[in-house]
């Protein structure tokens, strides 16, 4: 997105990143770089911190699929909350599809 147009400061608050840390890669990194006609998504590489912790922001990709009761779980979700990563290999419209678990089950 151009920096002269109107909506360019509320783009970045949507994406959480900080005046003066607007620079090209930092916007790729954050919005994934994908628009509609695009055929990839580029995602950032992700790295440990000082604690061996890691860190990634994204965004999801096919929410519209999930029940209505998981959409509202994932509205209360905390910010440290642990999530885990897992295969949906039942998902009828992408068996190559990824889901987040909680720590205590899914949703």
């Amino acid at each position: 997105m151009s920096r002269s147009r109107p909506d360019y400061a509320n783009f970045l608050q949507w994406l959480n990143i900080s005046d003066g840390e607007d620079d090209p890669l930092a916007i790729l990194a954050c919005s994934g770089g994908k628009r509609e006609t695009d055929s990839l998504t580029v995602f950032p590489s992700p790295e440990p911190d000082s604690s061996g912790q890691y860190e990634l922001y994204f965004f999801a990709h096919g929410l519209r699929y999930l029940p209505k009761s998981a959409i509202e779980r994932i509205n209360r979700l905390e910010a440290t909350e642990k999530l885990w990563l897992a295969h949906e290999f039942q998902n009828p419209y992408d068996s190559q599809a990824l889901d987040f678990l909680q720590k205590w089950g899914k949703g």
